[in-house]
């Protein structure tokens, strides 16, 4: 009897053992990048796009998913009316050239960053402002200046918000903030 109980309980041990779901090893789930990291991220794409003026099309397309919705209406609305005003133009016979068609208005300097690199980051609320050390030109030429850019907590990302402009020359492509040379529409 002892022997039919052992094979009883043998058997369903081999049962309950089929049945029981394997467990596998969790990969290790990648490290959430920094704002430091995403900044620099956010800054190398613009930099390798030379985005002269308001982003075209194919640029935007590239952006899109590192900006945030309000930054991204804010270059929408520019867009179309960067459009409507080219059209105007067009129809009055000017020789003058569209507004935000040329400029570097993700920097404080008209000619555009060569470089960005993310340097601190100060929380702010709910966004943290990540000080980036720009730079453009070479040698005795070269122009250096801090630029702010502005980053939200949107979902488990962050996301590109506004940039600050930190450069002390007169003739910039924007005026204190991305998102005001936006608004700053006649």
């Amino acid at each position: 009897m002892h022997n039919a109980l052992r094979i009883v309980l043998s058997a369903l041990i081999l049962v309950l053992a089929a049945c029981t779901p394997r467990i596998e090893p969790r990969a290790p789930t990648a490290a959430e990048p920094s704002e430091l990291e995403v900044a620099q991220r956010i800054f190398d794409q613009i930099t390798a796009l030379h985005v002269g003026g308001l982003p075209n099309d194919a640029q935007m397309q590239v952006l899109a998913p590192l900006l945030t919705a309000e930054l991204r209406e804010a270059l929408d609305a520019a867009r179309a009316w960067q459009r409507s005003e080219i059209e105007r133009m067009q129809r009055e016979g000017s020789d003058d050239k569209p507004p935000f068609i040329e400029g570097d208005l993700f920097s404080s300097l008209f000619e555009g960053a060569q470089t960005a690199r993310a340097m601190r980051v100060k929380p702010d609320q709910d966004r943290v402002v990540v000080t980036l050390d720009r730079s453009y030109g070479q040698g005795t030429d070269q122009v250096r200046w801090q630029d702010r850019a502005v980053l939200k907590r949107v979902g488990k990302a962050w996301l590109l918000d506004d940039v600050e402009y930190g450069g002390s020359w007169a003739f910039q492509a924007g005026t204190s903030t991305l998102r005001n040379t936006l608004k700053a529409r006649e």
